[in-house]
């Protein structure tokens, strides 16, 4: 990959070598990262790639239908000030 690219998984988690990841992430080499799969579900509280301001991580809601979508996004925002507020 180009240096600074941004990595973007919707498939599946096993595809892409989370070691390589966070070497690429703490190397500089890599730009950033978007994970819409976890490697253990219920994610894992110590996830190490949650340390990553440059790395965002969702739960499966990349291919949900999109009538669900405002609800979802809502959501979301719900939690991350929940949790940031």
């Amino acid at each position: 990959m180009k240096p600074g690219a941004f990595l973007i998984n919707i498939s599946r988690s096993t595809i892409v070598e989370r070691t390589a990841v966070i070497e690429a992430l703490d190397s500089g080499r890599l730009g950033g990262a978007g994970f819409d799969v976890h490697y253990a579900e219920p994610g894992d509280p110590d996830k190490p790639l949650k340390c990553y301001p440059n790395v965002m991580l969702s739960s499966h809601i990349a291919p949900a239908a999109r009538q669900r979508g405002p609800n979802d996004f809502a959501e979301a925002i719900g939690n991350l000030s929940a949790a940031f507020g």
